[in-house]
């Protein structure tokens, strides 16, 4: 009689427990997984953001206040200053949120030119 306890106890381990110990297992580091995707990418995109916002900023309190205040802020310098802010940005930004761009919007230059303008426009206001 006890073998037959032992051998079912057996049999349901292994046919019950062991699989559903390493579903569960499987499910918690997938979603262990997710979890620290999802805060490392929450880190890299505030960090694009700050960068963005403080070298706006900063072109705009180094460059363009000046030429405003002596009424010589035209097209070219407008130019000027919006390739001064990528290059900026560019330089400031990591290879992991270069990467993190490419991956989310293609056109690394064409997202930060969009990113300059929405910043300005959030200024403004």
């Amino acid at each position: 009689m006890n073998e037959i306890v032992v051998n079912v106890i057996a049999v349901v381990v292994t046919s019950v427990v062991i699989p559903l110990v390493t579903l569960l297992g499987a499910k918690l580091n997938q979603w262990i997984n997710g979890r620290i995707k999802d805060d490392e990418t929450k880190k890299v995109v505030e960090e694009i953001n700050q960068i963005v916002s403080t070298n706006v900023s900063f072109v705009f309190q180094t460059y363009v206040e000046n030429l405003k205040k002596k009424d010589k802020f035209d097209d070219k310098a407008q130019s000027y200053a919006l390739r001064y802010a990528q290059e900026k940005i560019l330089n400031d930004l990591g290879d992991i949120a270069k990467e993190h761009i490419f991956e989310h919007y293609g056109d690394i230059n064409g997202w930060i030119t969009k990113q300059i303008e929405s910043t300005i426009y959030n200024l403004k206001k």
